[in-house]
């Protein structure tokens, strides 16, 4: 479970082709302040931090002998928020290597979307780079940025994939842009007929090549979309592809949902939908099935011209934002991605007759239909709109007036801005538990040595802090200038730091300003527990 970048680079690259993208995707990278994790020696002690990327060398054979060089990220420089490395070789192609015909990179990502096997040669066409887990963090959009540039410079030799959308990918471009003296483009997946066009070339049948535009193609996949496919694909290559989804999908599941909703919004029919679902269940009463199937259909108000269809986890593809784990974690817990409701019209008495053309002679199509809407008609769910309403005052409430209404805000704090007050209470409670840690002998001891043992225990007990080496600079700086800086250090080793935390005590860290604003919270909170840090 996580977010994800992949990019695959065809073989046919040649190595003079990968050098020249190697070298400005590196340009690119230090522009955009990618960091990577690096001990380090400051003042005279090895360091584990965050480093600006560059490029270095990796040495292997009996005799180490046998040198790379790379670049490597682990997370920016700027928020200091990590997740897995990505790497990128410089000598990623051997001229003995290229292949003329490899094809488009696209075709080595086929396996892993849709019904082929990983060992097939064919597949074996490009070179596999990233794939890790940014999680959504910061560095995310940056990884995207240069992914889209080495699309944009070596075309369907090179293909972007992963847990992405065309938002993102606009504003990861834009962010491109900013510093490339020939502007780049979105990738092909961006544009529905730009896609086609090169999905159309490659070695096929026309029913893969649907599920290819399908699984891959970026954008809203709706009313246009659906228009586009039955213009340029055969009603029979249609209905085969659309019948080969749902033979294996069992109603009642996420993936059901989610290729009903699709199929809906594109304009299908959905008397025709019923001859592709598959009804019979050894385990569960066909009988319950079909109404089942009813109660989603009713579910998606397709009956009702104006409804909400909002996706409050921000995951369509216009979101520009990268969403993180916490959509994935909600799907796990809740069974649904989000929204039931389908974004498309039905007149009521065209879905009853479009329900009894297709399962009325298996159910009483009527009879759940009218249900239905009785109970629509008694009790209205409102869950969703809660939901969303919850949702939306809550983020205007917090950017409306307060300047830090996210952890992640903290190490900007400037004397003088606002925090909500959720925050200030975590900060204030934190100090007070971190003051404690103060009356340890540990601290008394340490305090009797010289400035030199105080930094060489930080850094021994430290097992936590991820910070840049020029935030250990000024730490190790302070405790050899000022004593008293030590008790502001100290507990920020001593306590447990877990994800509510990490953000504040890095603050406290890195931000005078906040350290000195937090005695302030600290005498607000005074009577108030520690929370969630513990020693």
């Amino acid at each position: 479970m996580g977010v994800c970048i992949s990019l695959s680079i065809s073989k046919a690259v040649t190595p003079q082709e990968w050098r020249e993208v190697y070298e400005e995707a590196l340009c690119l990278a230090k522009e955009l302040n990618l960091a990577m994790r690096k001990e380090v020696r400051i003042h005279g002690i090895d360091t584990i931090c965050l480093v600006p990327v560059d490029e270095f060398e990796q040495t292997s054979g009996w005799n180490n002998e046998l040198m790379r060089y790379f670049w490597s990220a682990d997370g920016d420089y700027l928020y200091m928020r990590t997740a897995e490395s990505f790497s990128m070789p410089r000598d990623l192609v051997k001229q003995e290597d290229v292949d003329p015909d490899a094809g488009d990179a696209m075709i080595a990502k086929l396996p892993e979307y849709l019904d082929y096997p990983w060992d097939d040669s064919e597949f074996d066409n490009a070179y596999c780079l990233w794939g890790g887990k940014t999680q959504g963090e910061p560095y995310h959009m940056y990884l995207l940025a240069i992914s889209c540039f080495i699309e944009a410079k070596l075309g369907t030799k090179a293909f972007v994939s992963g847990d992405i959308t065309r938002g993102q990918c606009k504003r990861a471009v834009a962010i491109a842009n900013q510093f490339l003296k020939k502007p780049i483009d979105m990738p092909d997946r961006c544009y529905m007929e730009r896609f086609w066009k090169r999905v159309l070339v490659l070695p096929f049948t026309e029913e893969e090549k649907l599920e290819i535009l399908r699984s891959f193609y970026l954008g809203i996949k709706g009313a246009e979309f659906g228009a586009f496919i039955r213009k340029v694909y055969s009603k029979e290559t249609i209905d085969t592809v659309w019948k080969k989804e749902f033979r294996h999908l069992k109603i009642g599941t996420i993936g059901f949902s989610d290729s009903f909703s699709a199929y809906m919004m594109q304009g299908f029919d959905l008397q025709k939908l019923c001859e592709f679902v598959q009804f019979k269940d050894e385990q569960e009463k066909t009988e319950t099935q079909y109404e089942a199937f009813v109660k989603l259909v009713m579910d998606a108000k397709l009956h009702i011209p104006e409804k909400n269809c909002v996706d409050i986890w921000g995951t369509g593809q216009d979101v520009e934002t990268p969403y993180g784990i916490d959509f994935f974690i909600h799907q796990f817990r809740h069974g649904t991605s989000g929204n039931e409701k389908v974004d498309r019209y039905i007149p009521l008495e065209e879905i009853r007759m479009a329900l009894l053309m297709g399962i009325g002679e298996k159910c009483d199509v009527n009879r759940m239909i009218d249900t239905y809407l009785e109970t629509e008609a008694k009790e209205r769910n409102t869950s969703f709109e809660e939901e969303l309403l919850v949702h939306e005052s809550g983020q205007a409430e917090r950017q409306e007036h307060y300047d830090i209404n996210r952890m992640d805000g903290l190490q900007f704090y400037e004397t003088g801005s606002t925090i909500t007050p959720g925050i200030r209470k975590e900060i204030g409670k934190l100090i007070r538990f971190s003051e404690d840690t103060l009356k340890e002998d540990t601290y008394k001891k340490l305090m009797e040595e010289k400035p030199q043992k105080r930094k060489e225990w930080m850094i021994r007990q430290n097992r936590s802090i991820l910070i840049r080496d020029k935030d250990w600079e000024k730490i190790f700086l302070d405790i050899e200038t000022d004593d008293k800086s030590f008790a502001r250090y100290y507990p920020m080793v001593r306590i447990k730091i877990t994800d509510s935390t990490w953000e504040i005590v890095k603050a406290l860290l890195i931000n005078d300003e906040l350290y000195e604003y937090s005695k302030e919270l600290a005498e607000q909170y005074t009577d108030e527990g520690a929370g969630s840090a513990t020693v």
